[in-house]
């Protein structure tokens, strides 16, 4: 409790104990595995440089898509819009192929390239399951379209996740700013600084909707220091555009114009907005870099516990690799973020 004095002895004011809560945050480990057969093995098991060439190449591509995992679910994981959202009547054109339309808010292409074949969950808007393990067969990025292979597979508002995604992977920077509940352990509605700011576009990204969204973090959280703005890909290029628009050219014989990503100097320090192809194309994501933490026991590896790299199956005749991670992201100061919604074209 702070006491104001007025020049006397005078009295302080009563003490106020101060409240500390402990976050409770458990990671969920995330794991890829591989298969080598038997025969495979012993034919590289004769060549060291076979050996070597062909385990550095799976072993490289396996950490690419666990990488990629980890990037959709640092942004989407356990939110509402999971990795999409149907709109409208899905069509199931043969009965036993289903296709099925994603918002135009929630489709993020980054997600969606070279995922055929990966198994999904669907649920209902109020969580519940609808359908699991189906497959998905085709991707039209042109129609923001996904088909799977099953005919009587979901509904307009049904949800999609990964596998086993929805109850046991870490909560993405998205579930942690719409958060209005508890989480890890402290609840947003008792104390208001754990909640993240939200601020609705309504609109094409401009850079006044940027900083009007940005000040509820500075008036709220009280931000003041540099910070990133994560957007999708395709609404960069629209600040890209209108930055472009505003260079003057001199009498250079070439001109290059474009960025990789552009920062803009605000009342709370500088704001460097980046594009990433895994966020969906009505949200970004605004958060002060320090304020942003990797919390677990480990980052990408190999092998488990620093054992063997490779796993003699018991029951089938080869060998297996795997890589795994096991850490979630941590958004220390909710209220210093902001979450932007609603963005169009």
């Amino acid at each position: 409790m702070i006491t104001y004095g007025d020049g006397t002895v005078f009295t302080y004011n009563d003490a106020i104990a101060a409240v500390y809560d402990e976050i409770e945050l458990v990671s969920n480990p995330i794991v890829l595995r591989s298969r080598i057969s038997l025969s495979a093995a012993n034919r590289m098991a004769h060549d060291e440089d076979t050996f070597i060439t062909k385990m550095s190449f799976r072993s490289g591509v396996m950490k690419k898509s666990l990488v990629k995992r980890l990037e959709i679910e640092t942004i989407l994981g356990r939110s509402t819009i999971g990795l999409g959202v149907i709109t409208g009547t899905p069509s199931n054109p043969s009965g036993t192929i289903f296709t099925a339309t994603i918002t135009d808010a929630t489709w993020a292409p980054g997600i969606w390239s070279g995922l055929e074949n990966a198994v999904l969950d669907v649920y209902q808007t109020g969580g519940t399951i609808r359908k699991a393990d189906v497959v998905v067969t085709s991707v039209d990025h042109a129609n923001k379209t996904v088909s799977f292979d099953d005919g009587t597979l979901a509904a307009a508002t049904d949800v999609l996740y990964f596998k086993g995604a929805k109850s046991n992977c870490f909560y993405g920077l998205i579930a942690q700013l719409e958060n209005a509940g508890t989480l890890f352990g402290i609840s947003a509605a008792t104390y208001s600084l754990w909640a993240g700011n939200t601020y609705a576009v309504g609109g094409a990204i401009a850079m006044d909707k940027i900083l009007t969204g940005m000040s509820a973090a500075v008036g709220k959280g009280g931000l003041d220091e540099d910070s990133i703005l994560v957007i999708p890909s395709k609404r960069f290029e629209k600040l890209n555009n209108d930055l472009a628009a505003l260079v003057r050219l001199g009498q250079e014989k070439k001109a290059q114009i474009g960025h990789n990503y552009i920062t803009y100097t605000a009342q709370f320090g500088d704001l460097t907005i980046c594009p990433h192809s895994c966020m969906p194309e009505g949200y970004a994501v605004a958060f002060p870099e320090s304020m942003l933490k990797k919390v677990g026991a480990t980052d990408v590896n190999f092998g488990f516990g620093g054992g063997e790299y490779f796993e003699r199956l018991e029951s089938a005749a080869g060998y297996q690799l795997i890589a795994q991670a096991d850490w979630s992201p941590l958004i220390s100061a909710p209220a210093k973020c902001v979450l932007f919604t609603g963005i169009t074209d």
